[in-house]
C-alpha cells in the first residue's frame, strides 16, 4: 500500500502542473487508477484504449480495486485536488469557448 500511496500523491501533484502534457498524463493515470488498477501509462497509451478491466480476473476483482483506490484517494485528501482540477479544466474550456466565439464574431462567420 505505501507504494500506491506514493504513486497517487505524485500523480496528484502532477495534476496541478502548468505543463499540459504533464497534467494530462497525471489525469490519465489517476483516472486509470480510479477505474480499478495501479499502472503508470503515458497519455498516448491510455488514449489507445488499454483499459484496466483486461488486467483483472473479472468484474469482482475490478470492483474491489475501484473501491480500494477510491478509499486511497480520499485518505490522501485527493478529492479536493481533483475537484479543483476539474474546476480549472472547466475554466480553461469556457475561456477557449469565449475566445473562439469572439474570433467567429470578428470574422463575421
Amino acid at each position: 500500500m505505501p507504494k500506491r500511496i506514493q504513486y497517487l500523491e505524485i500523480q496528484l501533484e502532477l495534476i496541478e502542473s502548468p505543463v499540459k502534457s504533464t497534467r494530462r498524463g497525471a489525469q490519465a493515470n489517476i483516472l486509470y487508477l480510479l477505474q480499478g488498477r495501479y499502472q503508470s501509462y503515458t497519455w498516448d497509451t491510455f488514449a489507445d484504449g488499454i483499459g484496466c478491466f483486461a488486467e483483472t480476473d473479472g468484474p469482482e476483482e475490478q470492483l474491489h480495486w475501484v473501491i480500494e483506490n477510491a478509499r486511497l484517494t480520499r485518505a490522501v485528501h485527493g478529492v479536493p485536488i481533483l475537484v479543483t482540477a476539474l474546476k480549472e479544466a472547466v475554466r480553461r474550456y469556457n475561456h477557449l469557448l469565449c475566445v473562439s466565439s469572439r474570433v467567429v464574431e470578428a470574422t463575421g462567420s
